[in-house]
């Protein structure tokens, strides 16, 4: 009789377990949108080819577009990681194809993940987030002549798994740590438990500091006009949040539709642009195969009024073709948009007067 109860109970035990795993699993799913239906919005767009995996953009002034190129396909990537570059295009030219940048200046271990742009009087700085096989640097270019030179490498044991970055001068600049522990299981129990270890760091130009700025998985990061002021997407939390650096404070200001992805601050429309994963998980296996699995994305701007504090978003593209897929990063130059890829092997531009307005 007791061995009876005893195999009663282990089957209750097993039951719920299995219960509890399926319920997570099913919430997991609805949560990374993958039985959501989608109102497609297409573009006109053509592709700028040769560009593999250009996961995220930065535009200069003059119209000049850096993107930071990482071959993410290739058969030997997981064992050598082939050598990364940041490619340019200058738009004012529409037939324009892209520009290898890289020269003898780069590091020679160099596999570019974000990009991060200031421009003054003194010169043009671009700060690049950099994934070495043995951890993380930014790479500091100088673009002088149209000759990408490199200046200087910043490490920090601070660096975890480094997303996007902000920079305000020559020397001084935001990073994300998409997580807050440091090794892979670390990131799945932060996944699991959905814990707010995700963190802002700042670099003063001599040192790197921890700030008290947490989100559930930090992706990218933009200023506001006045530079008082930071936007972070939260691509777990599918949120924006503010971070006023006068007050010191973090409100989360906007819930999102989808997961996004890098965030890009444009001067021309007073807008943030982000490009979005509606289905989070059709992305990841688009990484393992893009020509047989296409991710759909979506192009979300976000309009704000600074004293009012009020948020408007504008869904400009939700698309899933062989043009546009697996977007991670967007930018509008007049006319249109472009549309970078962390996966595919080139980037989208794409016609719209919305990108104007």
């Amino acid at each position: 009789m007791r061995t009876r109860n005893k195999k009663k109970k282990i089957l209750l035990i097993a039951i719920i377990f299995f219960g509890l795993i399926s319920g997570f699993s099913l919430l997991s799913l609805l949560g990374q949108g993958q039985f959501k239906q989608l109102n497609f919005i297409d573009l006109p767009c053509k592709n700028i080819r040769k560009i593999p995996g250009a996961e995220d953009l930065a535009l200069n002034k003059k119209g000049f577009l850096f993107l930071a190129s990482q071959d993410r396909q290739s058969p030997i990537y997981e064992q050598i990681w082939p050598q990364g570059s940041i490619f340019g295009i200058p738009l004012e030219d529409s037939k324009a194809k892209a520009i290898d940048l890289k020269n003898s200046s780069f590091p020679s271990e160099f596999h570019p993940r974000a990009l991060g742009i200031f421009e003054n009087s003194e010169g043009t700085s671009l700060f690049v987030v950099n994934y070495r096989k043995n951890g993380f640097t930014i790479e500091v270019f100088g673009w002088k002549d149209n000759i990408l030179s490199h200046q200087k490498t910043i490490t920090s044991p601070l660096f975890i798994q480094p997303s996007g970055i902000a920079v305000i001068s020559h020397k001084q600049f935001y990073i994300l740590n998409e997580y807050g522990l440091y090794t892979t299981l670390g990131h799945a129990i932060e996944d699991l438990l959905q814990l707010k270890k995700s963190h802002m760091l700042y670099f003063d130009g001599k040192s790197m500091r921890k700030t008290k700025y947490h989100f559930r998985q930090a992706f990218g990061i933009t200023f506001n006009p006045q530079m008082n002021a930071l936007f972070v997407s939260d691509q777990a939390d599918k949120s924006i949040h503010r971070v006023d650096l006068e007050k010191g404070t973090q409100e989360k200001v906007l819930s999102l539709p989808s997961h996004p992805a890098h965030l890009n601050w444009d001067a021309s429309t007073q807008k943030i642009w982000l490009a979005a994963h509606p289905k989070l998980i059709q992305l990841k296996s688009h990484s393992l195969d893009p020509r047989a699995v296409p991710s759909p994305t979506q192009v979300i701007a976000i309009s704000y009024e600074e004293k009012s504090s009020i948020f408007r978003t504008n869904e400009v593209m939700t698309s899933i073709n062989s043009k546009v897929s697996g977007g991670t990063s967007v930018l509008p130059w007049k006319s249109e948009i472009l549309i970078g890829a962390a996966f595919e092997n080139g980037i989208a531009r794409c016609r719209t007067q919305q990108s104007s307005s």
